[in-house]
């Protein structure tokens, strides 16, 4: 059995909601700048009917400042990866806010994480999904992630066609 494929500094997640019968994705990155800095970015693809997609996109900059290095230490690059995911999850709120009584339903189902290969699942085919990948590796500043996705964009998809169904007037 073949491992996960992990990449360094990327976390890749995906949303199941009450809003569609396919996963969103929320793609983390996570890398230390300097000696003092880690940069996160946030990207959410929400897909809806499985063909729609919708981009949202965010950065941050966390500090781990040496004088709140004794009563937080834990400010690493698994903590921008948790800020990251729950920005996404914010995003995926802020994305459908019209579409659900928050009061009543709610809207994440769960989230786990992925590897990069489920990037390679038919709904990225769809040219409206696969295009908010495209603007990702444009976006980000991840080389690793820039990367995968020109590889993911290159992978030739296989499409269902229908099946010839035997004659059963025997």
């Amino acid at each position: 059995m073949k491992s996960k494929m992990q990449l360094q500094h990327v976390k890749i997640f995906a949303v199941e909601s009450n809003l569609s019968s396919f996963p969103s994705y929320i793609i983390c990155t996570a890398k230390h700048i300097n000696d003092h800095d880690i940069r996160g970015e946030s990207f959410l693809i929400y897909t809806s009917k499985g063909t729609k997609a919708r981009l949202v996109a965010m950065e941050i900059v966390i500090s781990n400042n040496l004088s709140m290095s004794d009563y937080f230490t834990n400010i690493d690059e698994e903590f921008v990866f948790q800020e990251c995911l729950n920005q996404g999850k914010l995003n995926m709120l802020e994305a459908c806010k019209n579409k659900i009584a928050y009061d009543y339903i709610p809207l994440i189902k769960s989230v786990f994480e992925v590897d990069v290969t489920h990037l390679l699942h038919g709904n990225f085919s769809h040219e409206n999904v696969n295009n908010k990948l495209k603007l990702i590796g444009e976006m980000t500043q991840i080389d690793e992630l820039k990367h995968h996705i020109d590889i993911i964009n290159k992978y030739s998809y296989g499409h269902f066609t229908p099946m010839k169904m035997p004659n059963s007037n025997q």
